[in-house]
């Protein structure tokens, strides 16, 4: 059975104009690197599976491996991917579509 629209949200329906994957688990090639050294710390208090100030529950910092930090995990990954654009921290994004970019030199990715 399928709900009425304004019973679940309020406002009217959004059809995005572009998805972007993100590219953690995935290998090369990714479509486009963003820097977030600004913000890792934001990110990884965003992964925090308890409130601030209270104990953590058994285990809940290795729920992506066995034996395995998430948080450094993610911090590792974010350096490998930032190291790929010549800055401390990034993350990598996949889309399906084509880019269009005006002006090549303008770019700030360097290829040497």
């Amino acid at each position: 059975m399928r709900a009425s629209r304004n019973s679940i949200w309020n406002g009217e329906p959004h059809r995005p104009h572009k998805i972007l994957y993100s590219a953690f688990s995935r290998q090369p090639p990714f479509s486009f690197i963003v820097e977030i050294t600004k913000q890792l710390d934001r990110k990884l208090a965003a992964c925090e599976p308890t409130p601030p100030n209270s104990e953590p529950k058994e285990g809940a910092a290795s729920i992506y491996q066995p034996g395995v930090d998430i948080f450094e995990l993610i911090t590792i990954d974010a350096r490998r991917m930032g190291q790929l654009i010549r800055k401390p921290y990034a993350e990598a994004y996949v889309i399906r579509e084509a880019i269009e970019i005006d002006d090549p030199m303008t770019m700030s990715v360097a290829s040497i």
